[in-house]
């Protein structure tokens, strides 16, 4: 078990807290996948012309769950608490409630994705549960020093997973051409 005092912020996710500008430096590093995910759904979108404004505040709100992860387990501002939890609890709103309107509607809930699709986002999902759960302070294979950590994996596998969720969303939806005029 972790014998030292931590701050509140991280001391849940095992590794090690300690004073500086990364509190948790692999935490912190792992929390740009986030970011990374974001910038690159956000680039293909661009490129293929699947833009929307669904999948732009999808990735907005992505790039945004970076920031406070990266703020939770780096720096640890005032405001990194708030920065951390109210973007992941509006991207899961959006990732739940945007399908759920699709099928009261009759649309497609998943245009971007079939049964296959949803299946391999849901089996990286479990593994990011485990890792979640490994990754905690209390488990037998918290090792607070080491360089590989858990919850860094967990970070990593559930950012490719809103990734995911983010193509079975959005790609398949109409086209935007011009001033968001749908394509015919």
């Amino acid at each position: 078990m972790l014998t030292e005092v931590y701050p509140t912020l991280g001391e849940s996710d095992c590794e090690r807290i300690t004073a500086g500008l990364l509190a948790q430096p692999i935490n912190t590093v792992s929390s740009l996948s986030y970011l990374a995910v974001a910038i690159g759904l956000l680039i293909w979108a661009g490129r293929t012309g699947h833009w929307s404004s669904g999948l732009a505040w999808y990735a907005a709100l992505l790039a945004t769950v970076g920031i406070g992860s990266v703020d939770f387990h780096g720096v640890g501002t005032p405001i990194a608490q708030w920065l951390h939890d109210l973007p992941i609890v509006a991207l899961l709103i959006l990732g739940v409630v945007t399908p759920a309107v699709r099928w009261r509607r009759g649309q497609s809930m998943f245009p971007g994705a079939g049964p296959i699709g949803l299946g391999m986002i849901g089996i990286v999902a479990g593994a990011g549960l485990l890792a979640f759960v490994l990754g905690g302070t209390g488990s037998a294979l918290c090792r607070p020093d080491d360089l590989w950590q858990f919850h860094a994996l967990w970070h990593i596998l559930t950012a490719v997973v809103l990734g995911g969720w983010a193509v079975a969303l959005y790609v398949g939806t109409p086209k935007l051409v011009g001033h968001g005029t749908p394509e015919r």
